[in-house]
């Protein structure tokens, strides 16, 4: 599979992925809803993809996913 197309399918599951999270909440009446988890887990997807193909081996794709939680 070439890396481009693997690329976006993994964006498109961490978007299928924060829809579903952000519907549950949407109709739980949060404030925090479906755009805004879609929006979020594709942005953490796309730091985690860029941390592991664009820096190869001298990253540690670990540490940007602790970052990612932090904040």
């Amino acid at each position: 599979m070439p890396i481009v197309l693997e690329m976006v399918l993994r964006l498109l599951l961490a978007a299928a992925l924060g829809a579903v999270i952000g519907y549950q909440r949407e109709r739980a009446g949060k404030q925090a809803g479906l755009r805004t988890h879609i929006l979020i887990s594709s942005g953490a997807a796309l730091i985690a993809l860029v941390s592991i193909y664009g820096f190869g081996s001298a990253s540690d794709p670990a540490r940007v996913a602790a970052g990612v939680v932090v904040g």
